[in-house]
């Protein structure tokens, strides 16, 4: 263990890496403008043979060709382009796996067998990171930030736009997550629920604010531009690039990346936690 309490990594582990996941199927393509001659396509992505009349038209027939889901683009493909401008001349996609199921937070964590309601996962979730926390002997300091942002962390999924957009019938008894894994990415509008947890969550540490706003893989370092522009996110969005290069410079590439992996374990724990509990088995 480091002075942090945190493991030593190996030799190996201190090289730089890729910080593009590798699953199969993965796609990050570039997509560019043409200049348009007589009936030629508007854009084109050469290294797909894809060639269509607009940038949306592009990205659906990317998707609809390779079975992907669109995860992420820059710059944002689905917000308008500034008035007085043309927007890009070149845009590049990340695209996963349409097989993996994912939802708006491309994220396995939101599957669940049935309606959870938000303030039992929050529970659970606090419950599973006090385990891992003294199963590992996670240092005090350490933990307490771990535990701090598992109670914590969905609290943005309160949001009404979050909360119609999976479809609860009744926003005003907020769900963490549904049996369905429809979601109306129209209605939710590029919101991102951790940086409304980070508007909810007052007073609490800058590591567990990191773990709050890291654990569907943003804030390293960037929030998108839309994602910001929602009511009351465009300071906790801000910062985040800043605190994210605190806390990798305090803890190291491995240190940090070994915290918010704590933190992703506590919110999957946290389900299987509530279906034993709904088994009556004691989670206790």
């Amino acid at each position: 263990m480091d002075d942090f309490g945190l493991p030593v990594p190996i030799s190996w582990a201190s090289r730089p890496v890729a910080d593009v996941s590798p699953e199969p199927g993965s796609l990050i393509v570039t997509v560019e403008r043409m200049n348009r001659v007589e009936s030629a396509p508007a854009w084109i992505a050469t290294e797909l043979g894809i060639q269509s009349e607009s940038l949306q038209q592009a990205v659906a027939d990317i998707c609809n060709r390779h079975r992907v889901n669109l995860v992420f683009s820059d710059p944002d493909v689905l917000s308008e382009p500034e008035e007085g401008t043309e927007g890009p001349n070149q845009v590049k996609l990340w695209l996963r796996p349409k097989a993996l199921g994912l939802m708006e937070s491309h994220d396995n964590t939101s599957l669940t067998p049935c309606d959870r309601e938000l303030n039992e996962h929050l529970g659970l979730a606090g419950k599973a990171a006090q385990r891992i926390s003294e199963r590992l002997s996670l240092d005090h300091n350490l933990a307490g930030a771990v535990v701090e942002a598992a109670r914590l962390h969905d609290l943005g999924k309160a949001e009404r736009r979050w909360q119609e957009a999976i479809g609860n019938p009744n926003p005003d008894r907020p769900m963490a997550k549904r049996k369905t894994s429809a979601f109306d990415q129209r209605r939710n509008d590029g919101y991102r629920h951790e940086l409304g947890s980070l508007v909810r969550a007052q007073g609490i540490d800058e590591l567990a604010s990191h773990l709050i706003a890291a654990h569907h893989g943003w804030a390293r370092p960037v929030f998108s531009d839309k994602a910001t522009r929602k009511p009351g996110c465009r300071v906790p969005g801000d910062t985040a690039v800043f605190r994210f290069a605190r806390l990798q410079a305090r803890y190291g590439l491995w240190g940090l990346a070994y915290l918010e992996a704590l933190m992703r374990c506590a919110d999957v724990q946290a389900e299987l936690l509530a279906q034993q509990l709904n088994g009556g088995l004691d989670v206790d």
